[in-house]
């Protein structure tokens, strides 16, 4: 049966609208040039198109954030907390048991992904991305996390997720009709697959997108989105919200920090 909260939608909207406001700074700086040439072209101010982005972004998170939440609690994922607020229930503990799986799951892959790229990715980079690609100032990298935590499962967890467990469940699934546990896994491992596509154009438009790239965004991202939805059907939306955020921290904050530091050696280094 498919059930809709229009409270439930209301607030994940206005979550994701605050995600946008918070994501802009950043955006504006790491897409800087591209931005001008639109503005070249479009010939209006900044904020024109900045505003139009902004809706743009809204309307395709609002849409999917609408049907995520039908298929998700048709098959018996969703927001639990949230769910639970609205229904009048106490939500305290159930609270407290997601925090240190979120915080661990999270920031262990983030760890890992930082060690990957650092050792592994960064020495292989195209010189462009090394050197040129700016690094936005830290408040602006911090507050960037609450785009990833909050948007980005929105879209790839809540709709993606759901929609394909729902899809793969429809020949893959228990007696009550949901989908069984390795329908999740598929399920789980194609939308992080796709997450990990979903950042190759913001890849394309710092530098030619190369076999090395493509695995890198793919496994970057791929490996942290497999985490985030193995809590999502786990613990519940909130749980994978918090551990992308987490994981925005350590990768952001701290591991465009290191970068800073690395890019600093380089050029001591050269010169």
């Amino acid at each position: 049966m498919f059930v809709f909260s229009w409270p439930e939608f209301a607030i994940l909207c206005g979550a994701a609208l605050l995600g946008i406001v918070c994501v802009t700074p950043y955006t504006l700086e790491l897409s800087r040039d591209v931005l001008k040439k639109a503005l070249e072209r479009m010939h209006q101010p900044m904020w024109v198109l900045v505003l139009l982005q902004s809706a743009q972004s809204f309307v395709l998170i609002g849409v999917a954030t609408g049907l995520g939440l039908l298929i998700a609690h048709h098959i018996g994922l969703g927001a639990p907390l949230l769910e639970g607020l609205l229904a009048g229930r106490s939500v305290t503990t159930q609270a407290q048991t997601i925090i240190a799986p979120s915080l661990i799951f999270g920031t262990a892959s983030a760890a890992f992904l930082l060690l990957l790229e650092v050792s592994v990715f960064w020495p292989r980079l195209p010189q462009a991305m090394r050197t040129t690609v700016p690094i936005p100032a830290l408040w602006k990298r911090f507050l960037a996390c609450f785009y990833g935590g909050i948007d980005e499962e929105l879209l790839c967890r809540l709709f993606l997720l759901s929609l394909l467990a729902w899809l793969i469940g429809l020949a893959w699934r228990v007696p009550d009709g949901k989908p069984t546990l390795g329908a999740l896994w598929l399920a789980n491992i194609l939308a992080a697959v796709i997450f990990g596509l979903g950042h190759l154009p913001t890849t394309a438009t710092l530098a030619k997108l190369t076999p090395l790239l493509i695995v890198r965004a793919i496994l970057l991202n791929g490996i942290v989105g497999v985490a985030f939805g193995y809590l999502f059907w786990q613990y519940g939306l909130e749980a994978a919200m918090l551990a992308h955020f987490a994981a925005d921290l350590v990768l952001h904050v701290i591991g465009d920090s290191i970068a800073k530091k690395i890019r600093a050696a380089e050029a001591g280094a050269q010169g």
